[in-house]
């Protein structure tokens, strides 16, 4: 795929989630009960007033203490060289809400950033979370990839198109 119809398919889903978010809200306007919105996403109650619906997570995400103090201690390292961390803790525990906001911390700092993740199996369900907090700035890389996939990963993160790379 190009990098053109990459961009292209990343608005297609935007596009859909909007579209969700849209029919969400009609039917809760409608007094029916719903699900909650797309998963790093929240509604906006001013949306009609021409704004947008979806807006990031982060703003109504509170950490736990554990998660702050681990989130804290990443961010107290960046500038001063390696540092390397374990976030441990039972699947549902908020490990990758730490993950990313560490990711947008070395953004804010002008850094790039690599999220290792541990399965293969796991790629897809990091990289869509990962794609709702920073859309068009993720590129993944990992072997189940097609070849001009890899290569077009390779080349926006190389160019500096891309900050984050996840794989």
């Amino acid at each position: 795929k190009s990098w053109a119809s990459t961009w292209a398919d990343e608005e297609k889903k935007k596009e859909e989630i909007r579209k969700a978010v849209r029919a969400t809200e009609a039917v809760r306007e409608a007094g029916f009960p719903t699900t909650v919105p797309p998963f790093g996403y929240r509604l906006e109650k001013d949306a009609r007033a021409g704004g947008s619906p979806l807006q990031p997570a982060q703003a109504w995400l509170e950490l736990t203490p554990d998660q702050g103090r681990a989130l804290e201690a990443i961010r107290a390292s960046m500038g001063k060289g390696y540092a390397s961390f374990l976030i441990h803790g039972v699947t549902g525990s908020g490990k990758t809400e730490v993950y990313l906001r560490a990711a947008e911390a070395a953004l804010d700092a002008g850094r790039s950033v690599l999220i290792l993740v541990p399965e293969i199996s796991l790629t897809p369900q990091l990289a869509a979370r990962t794609r709702a907090r920073f859309p068009g700035r993720v590129a993944v890389l990992h072997s189940g990839l097609r070849e001009a996939d890899r290569l077009a990963s390779w080349l926006a993160a190389s160019s500096g198109g891309t900050r984050i790379v996840l794989g």
